[in-house]
């Protein structure tokens, strides 16, 4: 499942998550199931920098496969302005509505999950904990935060 962002009636964008697609052997949709769920929690992968939610060399897509087959569901989406993501790119602190839609698709379609951890990479991993302070979301279990970006001002 990738996420996009539609404009609304006014043109302007509406921050709603749209799904598209169905799982498929490659799993170039984003979405990654597992044969079986290991715990009552799952993950949504926050991506870092000017990529898409592949990731370079496949990156994601190989880090959301060895999650679901740990047993969590995973998801990767594209944030606005990214990948299949419409409307005007976004800094990785204006991002909580795209983490926020991601989280409610995916709870949505992963059965009796109701927490989620976020993982994310360099400025990705910023903008989980930014979501994180911004919105004090409680379904938010945990971070995982590889090389996240800090700054001084």
């Amino acid at each position: 499942m990738a996420l996009r962002h539609a404009p609304g009636a006014d043109g302007h964008e509406d921050g709603k998550a749209h799904t598209h697609g169905h799982e498929h052997a490659r799993g170039e949709d984003g979405r990654h199931q597992p044969a079986r769920a290991a715990g009552r929690w799952c993950v949504v992968i926050v991506v870092g920098g000017p990529q898409y939610r592949v990731g370079s060399h496949r990156q994601f897509v190989r880090l959301a496969r060895s999650v679901a087959r740990a047993g969590y569901a995973v998801l990767r989406f594209d944030v606005r302005g990214m990948g299949d993501g419409s409307g005007a790119p976004r800094r990785f602190d204006e991002l909580q509505h795209d983490i926020a839609a991601a989280i409610d698709a995916l709870l949505a379609q992963a059965s009796g999950v109701r927490r989620i951890a976020l993982w994310g990479l360099c400025d990705g991993a910023s903008a989980a904990w930014l979501y994180v302070q911004a919105t004090g979301d409680a379904r938010v279990c945990g971070v995982g935060a590889v090389n996240p970006w800090v700054r001084s001002d």
